[in-house]
């Protein structure tokens, strides 16, 4: 039987065990009535009897709560956390063992199954599951499945409490050092604190004075023309820099050179909250924007919420026509291996003066060995690019995968952001020297 009330789903029966008993208890009892044999009846009337009992020994059953929690609701990739089960009778009667179960939730947590003791009245009991990030994403924890049954285990109810857990796994964000000299020059924390902007007007600006004021500050030039009034002067901030995030989250298709698949984009999300959260910290103002051009996120969202967007974020679209806002400072593409169609769309991105860089996957870390050759490379890209005047650094997503990767996702934006004052590589694979690091495994080359 099945029903739905408040406490979940509840479903109560025999088990296979009861089934054959009360099947074999009905079959002797025929025959012994055929061959009137007492002896072999009274054992029919103990196997039918049997379940009645069982079924009578679990009518009252006790009321219990269950409630799922966890002190870390969002866990970064690879991060380790627990949920909490409490089991909590709220009922007068006293509880029976029980197989508590928790339904897998693939990347997440592994299927549980634990046995919770009898509980009295008014008692509680929590069990910790634990819980592994292996990939990011949005999951869903439970619902929770009691499973109860009698002494003979010939009867069982079982119990599916509604309700489920959110956790959010979200893309690790790697530690980067550097910042893009176009970014760095104005408006950020380190320009705040650093050297003052070059060329153009002084960033001061004058307002009337002030009992108390520096006469340092007095601005006499200005003083003079306006005869009767004395001014001082009064630093201007700057205006933060600009940067426009550009992510291809497009899904790869056979034969094709754009797109990722679930790999390639799990590093594409990280390189994203690496850098977008690094300008951020940097006072830069930072806008996600997607490979149709379309805003993700607005800058004063970054700080707060990019991880969790790129967690969301899955493979969608196919056409690739990147745009950014309007005028930047600086592009930074996140982008698989391009056509020369999709490419020249890239390049147009950067207005005359702006800086552009770009970050490639390497597709043969994600693609199969016999399309290698048949669709372009992150070399081929890279190279474009560079011919139209943007700073490129490709990453090898199976080495930004690995234990090594936060070392390579480093890598790469140091090279990224130093490109001008690196050597021209030259030879390596596909014309192109990879870049190494200290590291044992290293998948970053400059372009």
């Amino acid at each position: 039987m099945e029903r739905a009330d408040e406490r979940g789903t509840v479903r109560r029966g025999l088990t296979a065990r009861g089934r054959w008993l009360l099947a074999g208890g009905a079959a002797t009892g025929l025959v012994a009535l055929v061959l009137d044999e007492r002896d072999l009846l009274f054992a029919a009337a103990i196997g039918v009897l049997l379940p009645v009992v069982a079924v009578l020994l679990t009518v009252r059953r006790p009321r219990l709560a269950v409630r799922l929690s966890t002190a870390s609701p969002v866990l970064p990739v690879a991060g380790e956390g627990t949920a909490d089960v409490r089991v909590d009778n709220v009922g007068r009667l006293p509880g029976r063992s029980l197989e508590l179960r928790l339904p897998q939730a693939p990347g997440l947590l592994e299927e549980q199954r634990r046995a919770v003791p009898p509980l009295l009245p008014g008692s509680v009991t929590t069990l910790q599951v634990p819980l592994v990030g292996d990939r990011r994403g949005r999951y869903a924890i439970g619902p929770v499945l009691l499973r109860s049954h009698d002494p003979f285990g010939l009867w069982e109810d079982r119990r599916t409490v509604p309700g489920t857990l959110e956790v959010l796994v979200v893309p690790e964000v790697v530690e980067l050092a550097g910042l893009p000299r176009s970014a760095a020059g104005r408006g950020s924390t380190t320009a705040s604190t650093g050297t003052a902007p070059t060329g153009g007007a002084p960033d001061v600006g004058v307002r009337p004075y002030r009992i108390g004021d520096d006469v340092r500050t007095i601005h006499w030039r200005a003083s003079a023309r306006l005869a009767d009034d004395v001014v001082v002067r009064t630093a201007q901030v700057p205006s933060p820099a600009t940067v426009a995030l550009v992510l291809d989250h497009r899904p790869r298709e056979p034969r094709t050179a754009g797109g990722l698949d679930a790999a390639g984009l799990d590093v594409a999300a990280t390189l994203a909250a690496s850098v977008g959260l690094h300008l951020a910290a940097a006072g830069i103002e930072v806008t996600l924007t997607d490979h149709t051009g379309a805003v993700l996120l607005e800058p004063e969202a970054v700080p707060g919420t990019l991880q969790a967007r790129l967690a969301d974020l899955g493979r969608t679209g196919h056409q690739f026509t990147p745009a950014v806002p309007h005028a930047l400072d600086l592009v930074i593409a996140i982008v698989g291996p391009l056509t020369d169609d999709e490419t020249a769309a890239l390049a147009r991105v950067r207005r005359r003066g702006a800086t552009a860089m770009a970050l490639v996957l390497d597709p043969r870390s994600f693609l199969p060995a016999r399309l290698e050759h048949a669709v372009p490379t992150a070399a081929t890209t890279a190279q474009a690019l560079r011919v139209a005047g943007w700073r490129v650094a490709v990453v090898d997503v199976t080495a930004a995968r690995g234990p090594g990767g936060a070392a390579e996702i480093a890598l790469a934006w140091q090279h990224l952001t130093h490109l001008g004052m690196l050597r021209e590589p030259t030879g390596g694979l596909d014309g192109v020297t990879p870049v190494r690091s200290a590291v044992p495994r290293t998948g970053v080359g400059t372009r």
